[in-house]
């Protein structure tokens, strides 16, 4: 896992939780300034979210590839070509 990442985003979410808890979110500049984090902590939870899930093995059986038969080759006998 990415660590600036992870770091960048729990101080992002700690200051959106104390901007929601200090300043009960009252004026509008305060609302403006808690979605904004919201919007910043959006890009350092997915990062976090694709490194923890490209650490994630999938326990999934190979696929087996299904018979394959070619199809019938034609030949110019068969062709009606009547023009």
């Amino acid at each position: 896992m990415s660590a600036a990442e992870s770091l960048m985003l729990v101080a992002i979410v700690l200051a959106f939780i104390a901007t929601i808890m200090l300043t009960h979110v009252d004026d509008p500049a305060e609302q403006v300034w808690a979605m904004a984090l919201a919007v910043l902590a959006v890009p350092y939870a997915a990062s976090l979210i694709v490194a923890i899930g490209s650490c994630v093995k999938p326990s999934r059986r190979p696929v087996v590839a299904p018979e394959i038969t070619p199809t019938p080759a034609y030949h110019d006998s068969d062709l009606d070509l009547a023009a």
